[in-house]
């Protein structure tokens, strides 16, 4: 019998189907990939699972009993558990604090804080979640941060952990270390899956593997049966392309497009130098908080060149803010996009216009020219295959 049941769970937002007719079942002791592209509707999926939206029609069965999660209050009373991708942490609250927030500790109201430091601290020893309970939140790494999370549904029981792009954030010896958690969890009867798009790591960590693709699943194999081919198919649809980079029309040798010799205003960047060719793919590589985001910034205008020099063609940049280096062909994706890039209480189309309003392809006489504003973001949504909705 499997331990978790999800059958044929249909959800749609606004009349545009996010889930529909998905079957998933989940084995004790088993760490299962839900995989997909973005958009695919895993994340959905889980958070009907979790009781943070409501499926419009389908059943959840777990250890054999159909059972109602109108609340993640409820999905916790069921021993389900859930890692978001953004954490949801309180960072001026200690490790401890964060992890018994709302419930009900030894002592209450006048709780017991050593003894449930030390029950945290016992917890974190048996699955290898180094932390300390006494630390400030916003003191700890992500890595240590996601420990956190782990830490906090394990805490209330959980017997089946949802962890939603977990890798996302890590560097590739945090990677490892979570590897490891995870291992340890399923090796003590613990159920989990991991929402991903992550080939490689789904075929080294996981038991089995469940491919939604627009809202529907594809697919439903053993990993041990599988591979890298097979799943990039079922994710998109058809056999991938190889990709064959051509021969550019100027050599490598021409002047360099970008010439970097900087040191930024905060003195996190620099002294540092740089060349980049036209034409050429640059790695910024090193592990997070080494100045690759102060990097992006300064090349864009954000951060100020305190000494140095900044060129795009021979012509000098320093003097130009974020605005005219966008007009001269600059772009930026922070990696953060929730807190740099987007509006979250506003609506695309509102998004879309934040970058295009001075330019007056979508304002008439200051006022904003609805119509094609909708017809730009509509071009968007089918040039980029933007998932919304």
């Amino acid at each position: 019998m499997a331990f978790l049941e999800m059958i044929n769970i249909d959800k749609a937002f606004f009349g545009k189907s996010a889930n529909s007719k998905v079957n998933l079942h989940v084995d004790h002791g088993e760490i299962h990939a839900l995989l997909g592209e973005n958009g695919a509707g895993k994340t959905t999926l889980m958070n009907i699972l979790y009781g943070i939206y409501q499926a419009d029609s389908g059943s959840i069965v777990l250890d054999g009993v159909p059972i109602q999660i109108k609340s993640p209050k409820d999905a916790i009373s069921h021993r389900i558990g859930m890692v978001h991708q953004h954490f949801t942490l309180v960072p001026t609250l200690t490790v401890s604090e964060n992890i018994t927030l709302g419930l009900r500790s030894p002592g209450y109201p006048f709780v017991k804080r050593k003894q449930v430091d030390e029950e945290i601290r016992t917890l974190s020893e048996r699955y290898n979640l180094a932390v300390d309970p006494t630390a400030l939140v916003s003191s700890l790494s992500v890595g240590q941060q996601q420990r956190v999370e782990i830490i906090k549904v394990l805490y209330r029981e959980a017997q089946l952990l949802i962890l939603d792009e977990p890798t996302a954030v890590l560097t590739p010896q945090e990677v490892e270390s979570l590897f490891d958690i995870l291992g340890r969890l399923r090796a003590e009867g613990h159920s989990v899956i991991i929402i991903t798009h992550h080939i490689a790591e789904v075929l080294s960590l996981t038991d089995r593997i469940t491919v939604l693709r627009g809202g529907k699943k594809v697919g439903d194999v053993r990993t041990k049966d599988t591979n890298e081919a097979e799943l990039s198919q079922l994710m998109v649809g058809r056999k991938p392309n190889r990709m064959v980079r051509t021969k550019l029309p100027f050599s490598y040798d021409r002047e360099g497009l970008i010439a970097i010799s900087i040191q930024d205003a905060q003195g996190s960047i620099g002294p540092l130098s740089l060349h980049v060719p036209p034409g050429r793919i640059v790695g910024i590589a090193g592990v997070d908080g080494n100045g690759q985001k102060a990097f992006a910034e300064l090349l864009l205008g954000i951060r100020k060149v305190k000494e140095g020099s900044l060129t795009l063609d021979g012509q000098h940049l320093e003097h130009l803010g974020v605005k005219q280096r966008r007009a001269l062909g600059f772009g930026y994706i922070s990696d953060d996009r929730l807190l740099d890039s987007l509006v979250l209480d506003m609506d695309m189309q509102e998004n879309l216009l934040l970058t295009r309003f001075r330019g007056g392809e979508c304002n008439h006489h200051h006022f904003i020219a609805r119509k094609k504003l909708r017809e730009l973001t509509e071009q968007a949504v089918e040039k980029y295959a933007i998932k919304s909705g």
